[in-house]
């Protein structure tokens, strides 16, 4: 069994390698590379990169030993619960500061916490663009019921229909795509939660960005 999500710290997408009980798990050193790491301290994933792991041999056995670039503490193989754990905010890595001239012409900065990018992945199939637009707008007030606010006129929506569920992963490089923003920027200069929701055409799940 094989689980996937993102490294909290970078965002590249990392791995945890289920293990049946009796079996032997064989790993390349590719795939060792992509192992999971979860610091306790910090409460979020880590990739062996991050972790300062520059060697995926051993990985998988435990022959590797990490530590948070955060709080220093090591890191240990995260657990399949781990995984489905939400983003960290401690291991997130802080904006890089503007110069004077670019914060002049930039405009002024986003609220903290006004939303940014929503995309939902569904297994619902509209017949028309009405129905997709009507469909959205039901998620939207059923997931995000203030993102309608002045503070938020801003924000991107987005969606994929005719789509199973995938894993956080999958749908922050989705939606990294449709809203032409760089992967490791969507998972770690926004906050990001994920909400699973039933819906009677199809249901799905629903990425929220919001600005830190």
């Amino acid at each position: 069994m094989i689980t996937s999500s993102v490294c909290n710290r970078c965002g590249t997408r990392v791995i945890e390698y289920g293990c049946p009980k009796g079996k032997i798990l064989v790993l390349t050193v590719d795939e060792s590379k992509m192992q999971a790491q979860w610091c306790s301290h910090c409460n979020g994933l880590l990739c062996p990169e991050c972790a300062g792991i520059k060697s995926g041999v051993g990985i998988s056995v435990g022959g590797a030993r990490g530590a948070c670039p955060v709080c220093k503490h090591g890191v240990g193989l995260a657990t399949v619960e781990q995984m489905s754990a939400p983003m960290s905010t401690q291991l997130k890595q802080p904006p890089k500061q503007k110069n004077s001239l670019a914060k002049l012409f930039s405009g002024p900065s986003p609220i903290a916490g006004a939303y940014a990018y929503m995309f939902i992945v569904t297994a619902f199939e509209p017949d028309s663009d009405q129905a997709g637009k009507q469909y959205i707008a039901e998620i939207c007030d059923r997931c995000a019921p203030d993102l309608k606010s002045d503070v938020h006129r801003a924000a991107k929506m987005g969606a994929e229909f005719g789509t199973s569920l995938v894993d956080r992963g999958q749908i922050i490089h989705k939606a990294s795509k449709v809203f032409n923003e760089e992967y490791k920027a969507m998972s770690t200069k926004y906050d990001v939660s994920f909400k699973r929701f039933e819906h009677p055409t199809g249901n799905g799940i629903v990425l929220i960005a919001r600005h830190r």
